[in-house]
């Protein structure tokens, strides 16, 4: 199975494959002066992350493991966004977007990339979810959305 990993931009947790390259950085770039950002990272994947000796790297706590085993307790209910970009194997998927649903606090936003047939279990998983909750397919864009009430 491929690597994954949950970042949080203040409240916004992300899981993100590629939270090495740019998607923490961005998120800390744009988030609240107060804002954290903890990003879950596969151990020993990553020599150097993207938002090291930045203006925002202070925001940044990089975490290691696996997403399968991220323990979410912690976080129930105490997230205000989540963005899931991860590993595109089924099981991943529904286990990232199961965590998700409990770390989300209401009013909260989850996103997951990557919805298009060409990533067969990502897509298979939202269209499954779009039956149980209302789901948005952000135009022109392989992004979906979900905000809790």
């Amino acid at each position: 199975m491929g690597s994954r990993g949950p970042c949080q931009a203040g409240k916004a947790h992300i899981r993100d494959r590629h939270c090495h390259r740019t998607h923490a950085y961005v998120l800390a770039r744009n988030a609240a002066d107060d804002a954290s950002i903890d990003t879950l990272t596969l151990p020993n994947e990553f020599e150097k992350f993207y938002y090291e000796n930045t203006p925002v790297s202070d925001k940044i706590k990089q975490h290691f493991g696996d997403s399968a085993i991220f323990d979410d307790t912690l976080f129930h209910g105490q997230m205000d966004m989540i963005f899931i970009d991860g590993c595109h194997d089924y099981d991943y998927v529904l286990s990232d977007t199961e965590k998700a649903l409990r770390m989300i606090k209401p009013g909260g936003v989850i996103f997951w990339h990557d919805y298009s047939p060409r990533m067969p279990s990502n897509f298979r998983e939202l269209n499954e979810l779009a039956s149980k909750l209302p789901l948005v397919h952000l135009k022109d864009t392989r992004l979906v959305a979900y905000q809790y009430v």
